[in-house]
């Protein structure tokens, strides 16, 4: 019951807006969050993030977020 009520959460954040204004709040429904990490490796090669080779999908979000 509960990840349930979290979702429904971050669904009524995300229908008010609130990731325009807290980008890294609700990452994973937002554009980054719905590439796969392929998908988001092949975006930091093309940023020259430094590093991107070892990160997850949650890190390499975030460094594309700061890029």
């Amino acid at each position: 019951m509960k990840p349930l009520i979290i979702g429904l959460a971050v669904s009524a954040l995300a229908a008010a807006g609130v990731a325009r204004f807290a980008p890294g709040l609700l990452r994973r429904g937002g554009e980054l969050g719905e590439l796969t990490k392929e998908e988001l490796y092949k975006k930091a090669q093309d940023a020259d993030i430094p590093g991107r080779s070892e990160m997850n999908k949650d890190q390499l979000i975030e460094a594309l977020e700061g890029s």
